[in-house]
């Protein structure tokens, strides 16, 4: 059996050197061709299968982290995007904000000059308000000051003219007899006291309430308690 393989193996090999034009110096002599038997092919068919298994493996590490560098690199791109456009946004609420900022200073200017104006033509009714004041008062006391002296007058004259009157009656002074005066008797009035029956009143009826207790009475029987 084993006479015929070789045979076979050895006719074999000498018709693929035909055929592929091959040297003589390519064709290895019968010695050294390797004769294999069915286990160690089904071992190199099982080696084969790790090595394959292996490298696919491998390719799909290579695959897997090809992929997740694609990924990162996405996502930088997409974080780098979302960087500039948040940049973007704050450039442009900045940008808002100085202007907002701006405006608000030019209207406080403008508010702050329309209150000086305002405060310089209060300032010049106040000083005109307190001149008219014035001049009323210099009237008011200048008016005052005359009717003092006028009353002062008039009152002068009045004790004058009375002090003249008491010496006149002193001179012509008449005695007279001056009048008994009549005490009346003071009327005193006196009622009789009327006393009222007693009246009788009935003892005040004590209502005591039920002790509590426990458990729940109906609604019917809480109704006298309540």
């Amino acid at each position: 059996m084993v006479k015929n393989k070789t045979l076979n193996v050895s006719s074999g090999i000498l018709f693929l050197a035909l055929l592929g034009g091959c040297s003589s110096n390519n064709v290895k002599p019968l010695e050294q061709v390797e004769i294999s038997s069915p286990v160690s092919t089904m071992m190199s068919k099982k080696v084969n299968k790790k090595r394959a298994i292996k490298k696919k493996r491998v390719i799909n590490k290579k695959v897997v982290r090809k992929k997740k560098k694609i990924i990162r690199k996405n996502k930088m791109t997409v974080n780098y995007q979302k960087l500039a456009m948040q940049k973007e946004a704050q450039q442009r609420v900045e940008k808002q904000r100085a202007a907002q900022q701006q405006k608000t200073a030019w209207l406080k200017a403008d508010k702050q000059r329309v209150a000086r104006q305002r405060a310089a033509a209060e300032m010049s009714r106040k000083e005109r308000a307190a001149q008219k004041w014035l001049a009323e008062q210099r009237a008011i006391k200048q008016k005052s000051t005359q009717q003092w002296f006028a009353q002062k007058r008039i009152e002068e004259q009045r004790i004058e003219k009375q002090r003249q009157k008491s010496l006149y009656l002193a001179q012509h002074r008449v005695v007279k007899q001056a009048p008994k005066r009549v005490y009346a008797r003071k009327k005193v009035y006196t009622r009789k006291k009327a006393y009222a029956p007693k009246r009788v009143y009935a003892p005040r009826r004590v209502v005591r309430k039920a002790p509590q207790r426990v458990y729940v009475r109906p609604k019917t029987a809480m109704r006298q308690y309540r």
